[in-house]
Order: structure tokens, then C-alpha cells, then sequence
């Protein structure tokens, strides 16, 4: 990070806690993150998302073979409103 701001201008970083198996971050390392961007002057955005309740509602739905577009979106919205309101 420190290369990248200083040598490239970059001063932003997004993570993502969404996104399992890919670019999900745990909290460990958003906490480092947080901390390292903080000693640089720089920002982090985060995509904030529960990674691994997206992943568990996706293998229900693909074990009820409920996985297509419109069902994908009715299920996560569902799931985010029943976290938001619970």
C-alpha cells in the first residue's frame, strides 16, 4: 500500500467482506488494514456484506434448486432485510 500511494497516487483501497473464496477479508485483516491505512493518510471503503450467511443462503438455494436470477435476488434480499430488522 505504502508503494502504491506514495509512487502512484493511489490513496483509496475497497474491501470486501462479501464474496467468499474470492475477495473476502476477515476481520483480522480489516483491522490491520484499517490500522495501516490510517499510519499512511490514506482511505478504505468497504463493500460490507456477511460473506458467509451470502454463501450459506446460495448452497440452500442451490440444494433446493432455486438458483436463477430472480430467485438469487428474492433470497438475498430476504436474507439482508431478516438480518437489518431481526
Amino acid at each position: 500500500m505504502e508503494e502504491l500511494i506514495r509512487n502512484h497516487s493511489i490513496n483509496s483501497f475497497k474491501l470486501y467482506m462479501a464474496y467468499k473464496d474470492d475477495f473476502m477479508v476477515g476481520d483480522h485483516d480489516l483491522y490491520q488494514t484499517f490500522k495501516r491505512v490510517t499510519e499512511l493518510g490514506a482511505t478504505v471503503l468497504v463493500h460490507a456484506e456477511n460473506g458467509d450467511m451470502i454463501d450459506f443462503v446460495s448452497s440452500l438455494c442451490v440444494s433446493r434448486c432455486r438458483l436463477v436470477a430472480d430467485n438469487n435476488f428474492s433470497y438475498h434480499n430476504q436474507l439482508c432485510n431478516s438480518l437489518v430488522y431481526s
